[in-house]
């Protein structure tokens, strides 16, 4: 009777045993990571076929990043029903389905070996989810490695995804160790990784091979360097030349000790252009040199009392093109004096920071402010700035009413300079406000965009004003300065296509030319949209061809930009059309054929804008959102030297647009003077008018405007062609230069711009003959004085007689917006007037290049 209990007994324990590891096991089968090299199965698969040759590596990336988009494309029920199969409910039925999906779903969107999320939602407090360290995989070309094991030292181990990502969580120690493995790469070991660095980069080196980057002080890398590379014991050497970038990579590397250099002409090793290292090297291998490094030095003195002014802060922007502006900041000691150090070769804009000296109520006068400082083969010394005390300036805001208004903002037009706010009676009292010495009229202040110095106030519901210009003789303060704000106007309007169709989602992008001050809205479903408390100034104030710059953006359609007029209190309406997207797309190498990442790609568009962007790892590029039209396209890769191409005349919608980088870049250096007294100009402007020399190149326009030190400046071209230099200052003849730019010209070339004072004037007339539906704007003389026009005829008096050239804004009377034309080499004679006769828009060869 026993027996026949315990058999059935022990049946039932054996069925619960089988269902509870049904239940509660895997559904997939583990993996462990003690493979071979601390690879998995699953690494070594994915990379069985990895190729050797660089060229195929970077397809094959590419392919898989394209089919792991492709898989991403769900439906979207589909995608809802996965949402709820993972919070465990049917989406039809709405009941509860098994855990065994939750564990599918785990097994495919979770790096083998790490925990899956918590099913019923992330529990853990802030503390717990820090406590990860995440980054990306790479190989020393930066191409991200999909497939790599990483693997903490006794704990977790995960596979980088696409893109080379990885996260491995649930950490509980401070720091860790990381071992790194791949298929064909050397096993890269990392100590002490701190836990909760989330931008964690490891780079991976393939096996048998030294690789490296040679990079300058400032981390730069340095073009086609020379690397050397000697096996301290043995007779293995080898000499090569490093990419665009600075990299180098040796393969076949003996199992020795090796002692890799660096050199390039025009650096030296000071100490970090050479390392012996255990080959191979897991790591990359970093040689420093070092260019020529400088210096900006001088002093910042009263005027008055010649006595040094401590604590003055001063800011220098380094100048060139295709480059991001650099900003230094530094201040003076107690006796005055300031240094700029280990800045790199080329032209720094120096200038107060105004709004941080407002303590100091020490201004520089505006024609002695934003020094063009050039550091070419010797440090700048002597660099001196005469300062005056600030002037305090007292006054009312008020409404359009005559009403006083409180908690208005009150600074320097066109200035970063310093604010204030008005108080509950609309009083205001602003100190530390810069002054001028010189006539508003002159090319010192029209250089910067100036009339005279004016106060600008904006309040969100009143609008913006601006005050009559200060007197430019101002030795003390003023009192009693009335701004009268506007009223807010507001813009309304509706985004289509060139069908009629209203086109949703567009980004509009509204901004303030006098201030800067912008504001962003979308389309709706209709493509409607409205801005409303847009501040306005009167047209008569401002310099720029409107008041407010436009621009819409969508994917699939042109980018759409232009100048607009909104006038004080007014409610107005625009209607903006989009064309059809076109893109232009291609691949950028170098000369040998390798593919170069990182190189900025600029497409200069028919309305003076640009467009941007950059190669990808593998050389590709695409400008995207282009209107209809050809462009010119510059490339620009910041190396030393840098790399740079040129193609013109390249239509919208072109594919495989190919192009190949070389090293090329040519400076132009010379002194601006008078050729009378023999003395140097230090304020002058530059009219650059370049006619490239490549098949198409379109002719285009650029201006300067320079305040030297000494007279100097220092142009950079990469732009093969013909240049023509205009040198234009108050009270000279302008002087014309010319300077050839090829690959067989030399490097660097000296031009000088002698001047010719003039005391005689001219005039010049016309009629311009607009296009339908446009009418003119302004005419700026270059190098003078800007025009404001009210109709076709024009008459422009009292220009000091010499050349000029003539920029000429044309407005479309249904939209307000603007477009420009250079008319150029107009002569000015002596008491005469040079009538132009029937100006026309094809009489305006020349593109307005932004620079």
């Amino acid at each position: 009777m026993r027996t026949h209990l315990w058999l059935p007994a022990a049946l039932a324990i054996l069925v619960v045993i089988v269902i509870a590891g049904i239940i509660f096991l895997p559904s997939q089968p583990l993996h462990h990571s003690h493979e071979p090299n601390g690879a998995t199965k699953n690494s070594t698969l994915s990379s069985q076929n990895q190729p050797a040759d660089d060229e195929l590596e970077a397809n094959r990336l590419k392919s898989e990043t394209r089919n792991s988009n492709e898989d991403k494309q769900i439906s979207t029920s589909d995608e809802n029903d996965l949402t709820n199969a993972v919070n465990g409910t049917d989406s039809k039925n709405g009941i509860g389905i098994v855990s065994a999906t939750n564990s599918i779903l785990d097994g495919a969107n979770h790096p083998q070996g790490t925990p899956p999320a918590d099913q019923t939602g992330d529990a853990r407090n802030p503390q717990e989810v820090e406590n990860i360290i995440a980054g990306v995989v790479q190989n020393i070309k930066g191409w991200p490695i999909r497939g790599a094991q990483i693997q903490v030292d006794g704990g977790n181990s995960v596979q980088s995804e696409e893109g080379g990502r990885f996260s491995i969580p649930d950490l509980s120690q401070t720091t860790v160790s990381l071992q790194v493995s791949y298929a064909g790469y050397q096993t890269l070991r990392k100590t002490d990784v701190e836990v909760g660095n989330k931008n964690l980069v490891l780079t991976l080196v393939k096996e048998g091979t030294l690789t490296g980057r040679v990079v300058d002080q400032f981390q730069e890398g340095i073009a086609f360097a020379n690397v050397s590379m000697k096996a301290i014991q043995g007779i293995w050497m080898i000499d090569l030349t490093a990419d665009s970038q600075g990299r180098f990579e040796a393969g076949n590397a003996p199992d020795s000790r090796v002692k890799v250099s660096a050199t390039q002409e025009g650096f030296k090793d000071a100490g970090s252009g050479s390392r012996e290292v255990d080959s191979p090297s897991m790591e990359e291998i970093v040689l420093q040199l070092q260019q020529p490094s400088f210096s900006i030095s001088g002093a910042v003195i009263m005027r008055e009392t010649r006595q040094g002014v401590g604590g003055f802060k001063l800011v220098a922007k380094y100048q060139k093109e295709g480059e991001d502006t650099e900003e230094l900041i530094t201040q003076t000691d107690g006796t005055g004096s300031y240094r700029f150090e280990n800045l790199k070769r080329g032209t720094y804009l120096v200038s107060s920071l105004s709004s941080e000296n407002a303590g100091l109520n020490v201004v520089i006068p505006l024609e002695e402010d934003f020094k063009s400082v050039r550091v070419f083969e010797w440090d700048a010394r002597n660099i001196n700035f005469e300062a005056v005390s600030g002037r305090q300036i007292n006054g009312t805001v008020i409404n359009s009413a005559r009403q006083p208004v409180g908690g208005a903002e009150v600074t320097i037009a066109r200035l970063e300079s310093v604010k204030t706010t008005s108080s509950f009676d609309g009083r205001f009292q602003l100190s530390g406000v810069p002054v001028s010495f010189m006539d508003p009229s002159g090319t010192s202040s029209i250089m910067r965009g100036f009339s005279g110095i004016q106060l600008y106030a904006s309040h969100p519901d009143h609008g913006s004003g601006l005050s009559d210009p200060l007197p430019a003789d101002l030795q003390t303060g003023l009192t009693d300065v009335v701004i009268t704000l506007q009223g807010n106007s507001s813009l309304s309007g509706t985004v289509r296509d060139r069908s009629g169709m209203a086109v949703s989602g567009a980004q509009i992008v509204l901004r303030d030319l006098l201030q800067g001050n912008r504001d962003e809205q979308i389309t709706d479903a209709g493509g409607a949209f409205y801005f409303d408390k847009v501040t306005a100034t009167p047209l008569s104030e401002n310099r720029f061809g409107g008041t407010h710059s436009i621009e819409v953006v969508k994917e699939g359609y042109g980018a759409l930009h232009r100048e607009v007029v909104i006038r004080s209190g007014e409610a107005q309406t625009i209607d903006l059309v989009l064309e059809g997207g076109g893109s232009i797309s291609g691949r950028v190498t170098d000369q040998s054929g390798s593919a170069i990442a990182d190189v900025m790609v600029t497409a200069y568009l028919p309305t003076g804008g640009v467009v941007t962007g950059r190669s990808d790892m593998v050389g590709t590029y695409a400008l995207t959102s282009l209107p209809e039209g050809v462009f010119d396209l510059a490339f620009r890769l910041n190396t030393n030297p840098p790399l740079t191409s040129y193609l013109y005349q390249i239509p919208a919608g072109s594919i495989n647009v190919d192009v190949v980088l070389s090293a090329g870049e040519w400076m132009v250096n010379g002194t601006v003077w008078d050729d009378v007294k023999k003395v140097a100009l230090y304020q002058y402007a530059m009219a650059i008018e370049g006619n490239p020399l490549g098949p198409g190149g379109s002719k285009f326009y650029q201006q300067k405007w320079i305040n030297s030190a000494d007279g100097t400046y220092q142009l950079s071209f990469t732009e093969p062609g013909e240049y023509r230099i205009r040198f234009t200052a108050d009270g000279y003849y302008p002087s014309d230069q010319k300077v050839m730019i090829a690959p067989h010209t030399a490097r660097e070339q000296i031009l000088n711009g002698p001047m010719i004072p003039r005391d005689t004037k001219g005039n010049i007339s016309g009629v311009f003959i607009p296009p339908e539906g446009m009418m003119l704007a302004r005419i700026d003389v270059l190098g003078y004085l800007p025009f404001p026009m009210n109709g076709n005829e024009f008459l422009l008096s009292d220009i000091p007689a010499g050349p000029y050239d003539l920029l000429f804004y044309v407005r479309d009377s249904a939209t307000m917006g603007i477009k420009q034309g250079v008319l150029p080499s107009v002569l000015v004679r002596e008491n005469e007037t040079t009538n132009l006769g029937q100006v026309t828009v094809q009489r305006l060869p020349y593109v307005l290049r932004d620079q």
